[in-house]
């Protein structure tokens, strides 16, 4: 098996096309010619070579699709078992994450937002982002809330460029409504680094946005309530840029809220940065 693996492109279309000719070749033959007795076991040789060579093939494309599978689910095991402190020395999980990029593109995470590719980032660089530690997090706040509850909380997201296009669906697998929207033209390409909440907001799914931001590489620098138009923003968590969030987005960093500071919070003031004017 461990042969056909390296068999080059080129060689297994060929194998195809000559597969196809056979076939085509034995619809005009005529068997009833003296010299198909010759050419009959030759060309039956070579059509159980083919079939062999394309049967070796499948099963090698198979198995690779179930080791990928396999070590993807081995991977959500160790995020959710496996400590912080053991993460900074497991190279064994370092290796299954850095040949599972897609499994950070289903966190959102953007290449610009990581700048660089996503197979290009270290165990450490997530670790000190707190990517999987709120990648647990967010699992167990999710449990703590019935979806049909959860449906009542909307968030408003505004869209930015160096965010992924995965992050929107991230946060649809919370359960949360998600209404996408247009960012003012002044603040398009800005980062996303601001939450805010109106009036009536539950705090678990308050939480959950935050996480969830965090997961996605995403550093949350500035919160507190909604101050304007209140009366159209009950039960709703906006989430976009914010010009007194200074400084732009550099890789994957420390979030300046931590997992653990949003896990002790107990009210949405303990996460404020900021009140209303009265």
């Amino acid at each position: 098996m461990e042969m056909f693996s390296h068999i080059p492109g080129f060689v297994k279309y060929l194998t195809a096309g000559l597969g196809a000719l056979l076939a085509i070749l034995g619809l005009f033959i005529d068997k009833e010619a003296p010299y198909f007795k010759l050419i009959a076991p030759l060309f039956i040789l070579l059509v159980i070579l083919l079939s062999g060579v394309q049967a070796v093939e499948g099963i090698a494309a198979d198995n690779s699709s179930k080791q990928a599978a396999k070590q993807r689910e081995r991977l959500l095991v160790l995020l959710d078992s496996t400590s912080t402190s053991s993460l900074k020395t497991s190279s064994y999980l370092s290796d299954i994450l850095l040949s599972q990029p897609q499994i950070l593109r289903d966190f959102g995470i953007s290449e610009k937002r990581a700048g660089k590719q996503l197979d290009e980032l270290s165990t450490s660089e997530l670790v000190e982002g707190q990517i999987l530690e709120a990648n647990r997090y967010r699992g167990e706040l999710i449990a703590q809330r019935a979806p049909s509850k959860r449906l009542q909380t909307t968030v408003w997201y505004y869209n930015k460029e160096l965010d992924s296009a995965q992050l929107q669906s991230a946060l649809k697998e919370t359960g949360l409504n998600i209404t996408n929207k247009i960012a003012q033209r002044n603040q398009a390409d800005d980062p996303t680094n601001a939450v805010w909440f109106g009036p009536n907001v539950n705090f678990n799914d308050y939480k959950v946005v935050l996480v969830s931001l965090i997961r996605a590489g995403i550093d949350i620098k500035r919160t507190g309530p909604a101050c304007k138009a209140l009366h159209n923003k009950v039960g709703v968590i906006e989430v976009g840029s914010s010009d007194l969030a200074a400084g732009l987005a550099d890789g994957i960093v420390r979030p300046t809220k931590s997992i653990e500071q949003i896990r002790n919070a107990t009210s949405f003031t303990d996460l404020s940065d900021f009140t209303c004017p009265p």
